[in-house]
């Protein structure tokens, strides 16, 4: 599957469950859920690499995972989340995921954007 199709899919799941936050093993579309997991892994994994954006060489190969900014800009225009709380997660913890949104985004996560918003 390519990156717009996915993202197609995440685009009709919020539609439906008013947030980005499919579960890993979303029985109704097990891909979907799966694809959420990576690209969260695969975002944690850049940015303790220090590197924001993934740049494709000429002719280089995209993948679905490949985390470009155009990619970047379209997951967050749909209010992705990146990091999803734990149930017990301390409030430093959660305090920072609000603060990292803000500085991600320039704004605050509304009360709609899933469990950080409700923590909100």
């Amino acid at each position: 599957l390519g990156f717009d199709e996915i993202f197609g899919r995440l685009v009709r799941y919020k539609e439906e469950h008013k947030d980005c936050l499919v579960p890993a093993n979303y029985k109704e579309d097990p891909t979907l859920g799966n694809w959420v997991k990576n690209i969260r892994h695969r975002e944690t994994i850049l940015r303790r690499q220090g590197i924001e954006v993934e740049e494709v060489p000429p002719g280089g190969k995209v993948l679905a995972k490949t985390l470009t900014a155009e990619r970047l800009e379209k997951l967050n225009s749909i209010g992705f989340v990146w990091k999803v709380a734990e149930p017990g997660m301390p409030w430093e913890d959660r305090f920072r995921d609000c603060v990292d949104y803000y500085e991600r985004e320039g704004r605050w996560p509304s009360q709609s954007m899933g469990q950080l918003g409700e923590w909100v």
